[in-house]
Order: structure tokens, then C-alpha cells, then sequence
């Protein structure tokens, strides 16, 4: 995969810097388009636009795992197992912070939030599912902006473990 530095971000700098592969990939995001409900998400509309399978796009979900924060990356196809991912850590119970919450600990304006080069250190983890393919996208820390890569590459340099997080819904 070629670097393509279109943007700069905390997530594409951290690549660059750990010398991961990667593709960086440009889409046009509406931003007026209104969310109608939890099924419709960014990450969902980022696959659309991309023409990329909903599996294959990951969306990070900020969440509070007991009393510490958790960043959950899930496929556009599903919906966080909030127990599973309590278990995952060693946790009894989770929940998805606000908005405004998840954008001050990640550092990232939602629909851009990126695993990679969080502002708040926390644990991530990444559903199982990632392994079924050679690469998935990722959001590079801007709207309209995806990274593509390795699953495996994606948890060493996040420092992330993989579990079975989603709840898949067939969209």
C-alpha cells in the first residue's frame, strides 16, 4: 500500500512515524446529511460513498467501560455488544459516551473519530470480525478522509486487542 499525505492528523502522523503501510483515501462528506436514527451512522455513509462494503468499514465508538474509557471499532454493519465489550475488558458495564464527550477524549470531531492518535490514552478494542479481510478502513482523523489497512497492523499500532464486540444487524 503507498502513503498518500493529503491531510495530517494525530493518526496519519502516527503511521508515518511507526512506518506502517497504509493507503489514505479521499471521499466527498456531506455533512447536512441528517442522521435519522442509530442505524445511520457516518461510518455507514463513508462506506456508501466509498463503495466499500459496510463489513469492512470500521467505526470507533468512545464508550465508558465501568469507570475508564474504551474506544470499541466496529464494523458500519453493526452495532456495539455493549457486555461483550465490557468482558473484554474486564469490565461489568459499558456505555456510549456523548458526542461532546467522545470528540474531547478522542481529539477528533465525530464522523472523523480515528482509532490511531487519540488525544486520551485508552484501551481499544477491535471486533474479531477485522480478520476476515487483508485490509479494512478506518476514519484518518477527518470527515471525508479514510485510512485503509492492515487489521493486524492497525491493533499493533494502536496497541488494541481483537474480541467479538458487534452485533451484527444485516443492514
Amino acid at each position: 500500500m503507498g502513503k498518500k499525505h493529503a491531510i495530517q492528523t494525530p493518526a496519519t502522523s502516527l503511521l508515518a512515524d511507526s512506518g506502517t503501510p497504509y493507503a489514505l483515501h479521499q471521499f466527498e462528506f456531506d455533512d447536512d446529511e441528517p442522521k435519522t436514527d442509530v442505524t445511520d451512522t457516518y461510518a455507514r455513509q463513508a462506506a456508501e460513498l466509498m463503495s466499500v462494503e459496510p463489513n469492512r468499514y470500521f467505526s470507533t465508538i468512545i464508550t465508558k467501560v465501568d469507570s475508564h474509557s474504551v474506544a470499541a471499532v466496529i464494523p458500519a454493519s453493526s452495532l456495539l455488544d455493549e457486555p461483550a465489550l465490557a468482558a473484554s475488558v474486564g469490565g461489568t458495564s459499558t456505555r456510549i459516551v456523548s458526542a461532546a464527550k467522545a470528540e474531547k477524549r478522542s481529539g477528533y470531531e465525530v464522523g472523523g473519530i480515528s482509532p490511531l492518535g487519540m488525544k486520551d490514552d485508552m484501551p481499544t478494542v477491535v471486533d474479531v470480525s477485522a480478520l476476515n479481510f487483508q485490509t479494512i478502513f478506518i476514519s484518518a482523523g477527518k470527515r471525508g478522509f479514510a485510512i485503509e489497512m492492515s487489521p493486524r497492523d492497525l491493533t499493533s499500532v494502536a496497541e488494541a486487542r481483537f474480541a467479538p464486540i458487534a452485533r451484527f444487524v444485516g443492514f
